[in-house]
């Protein structure tokens, strides 16, 4: 465990924010945002830590920065930095939706408009940040055979991944002949893996020489108290705090009940990034009338589509306010069921990677695990590389013009992070600014 500097409960409280407000692009593509900010820059954990809490929130379903700013905080923290941290870096996104919605008869679709070409900069730095996260996974050993080893498996997995983004930016009817989810790649290396290893498992015992060493790669018990200790205290806050919230939002509506049930369902069934899970949700809260066909998709999807921050998160909480402001006709009312609703998808989000986290801690040792560790970061920044397509493929939707903007950005933001050293907040902003006067000009005319 790395040595947490003072006041690191702030720094962490303040970097998640500020990321939760870029937040564009996908919970994939704030990975390497995330390892910027909180491991190279401010040092709160290390590379291994860091990894370490990616591949674990990968494969739980929920709101995956979340789960990794939250894993990041109990590091820090315990249970009080894990809901700081999850907290903290989906509030900026479920903010301006409940604002938004709460005066959406105000915002036209100029208002909109404004916030896409806001993202189109935004992009342009994530996709700067990515293709460094690569560029460093890649040089990250000194040894030459594993410097081929990282670039083949980050090469394969864009390979694997692509298909759906390629065929979508070229507008190619029909379905790719591979393309793997996230989930489903980290499945397939799960399973490689554990071949492999017990292909040279049985190996060694034919050859009577390696049972010694694999009976102390398992030795240790099944959950030790310490984990079992850390993940009770973690759970227990989570539900604290959904019991308190929920107890507010039931005096508002009595329906509050089955919308915080279907939200943590909602929560452990989110595979497959923000676009699945609309779909999840479209079912367990349009179908059961807990919110109107018509104001699921004709308010609150585009608001959470061209929002910072998790889709999960943003869309729970955007149809707790439209429950409470329904029933009682109050925007307080609205507030205190979104309130409800955000406090719901922090604890269907960390309590899954809390369990999970708890059984990863107790089996750490095991070969199999270590070669996971091994592999994470090239599996990840092959995933970094379909993510830079899926940014792409997000601004041809508004036309030719942010997209030739975007990769004019990205350029930029490039040269300025790699040789001139700018900080990530001036090329940030830079990348703002440009976008939004250049789209705002070029609409002129």
């Amino acid at each position: 465990m790395s040595k947490k500097p003072d006041g690191a409960l702030r720094s962490l409280l303040a970097a998640v924010l500020k990321i939760g407000l870029i937040g564009f692009g996908g919970g994939s593509a704030l990975i390497p945002v995330i390892h910027k900010n909180l491991v190279e820059d401010k040092k709160l954990v290390t590379s291994e830590e860091y990894e370490e809490d990616v591949m674990i929130a990968s494969v739980t379903p929920g709101a995956l920065p979340v789960e990794i700013s939250g894993c990041i905080g109990k590091r820090i923290a315990g249970w009080k930095g894990m809901l700081l941290g999850a907290a903290g870096m989906a509030l900026p996104g479920v903010f301006l939706t409940v604002l938004l919605l709460s005066f959406i008869s105000y915002v036209d679709e100029e208002v909109l408009r404004q916030i896409q070409y806001f993202a189109v900069g935004i992009t342009a730095f994530i996709a700067c940040l990515l293709t460094d996260y690569v560029k460093g996974t890649v040089k990250k050993t000194h040894i030459k055979e594993q410097k081929w080893q990282n670039l083949l498996i980050i090469l394969l997995v864009f390979v694997l991944t692509c298909g759906k983004n390629v065929f979508r930016i070229f507008g190619i009817a029909g379905k790719p002949l591979v393309s793997l989810s996230n989930i489903q790649i980290f499945g397939v290396a799960f399973l490689v893996l554990i071949i492999v290893h017990l292909v040279q498992w049985f190996g060694k015992l034919l050859r009577k020489s390696g049972a010694e060493s694999e009976e102390k790669g398992c030795r240790g018990s099944f959950f030790s108290e310490e984990n079992l200790g850390q993940m009770k205290r973690e759970l227990t806050a989570l539900i604290v705090v959904l019991i308190v919230t929920g107890t507010f939002a039931f005096l508002v509506t009595n329906q509050s009940l089955a919308y915080l049930w279907n939200g943590f369902l909602s929560s452990v069934m989110s595979f497959g990034g923000g676009d699945a899970y609309l779909t999840v949700a479209e079912g367990l809260f349009v179908e059961t009338t807990l919110i109107s066909e018509d104001a699921y998709y004709g308010q609150l999807v585009p608001l959470v589509n061209v929002l910072p921050g998790s889709i999960l998160c943003k869309t729970l909480s955007g149809i707790g306010f439209y429950l409470g402001f329904r029933q009682a006709g109050s925007l307080w009312a609205g507030y205190v069921v979104a309130l409800a609703g955000f406090a719901c998808s922090i604890f269907g989000s960390c309590g899954v990677v809390s369990i999970a986290g708890c059984f990863y801690k107790s089996f750490e040792d095991l070969a199999v695990f270590r070669s996971i560790r091994r592999w994470i970061r090239p599996i990840v920044a092959g995933l970094m590389l379909n993510v830079i397509l899926s940014l792409v493929y997000q601004n041809c939707k508004m036309g030719m013009l942010p997209v030739i903007l975007m990769v004019g950005i990205y350029v930029l933001d490039t040269f300025l992070y790699q040789y001139k050293k700018v900080g990530n907040g001036k090329i940030a902003l830079l990348s703002i600014a440009l976008s939004v006067v250049i789209c705002n000009i070029a609409m002129m005319f």
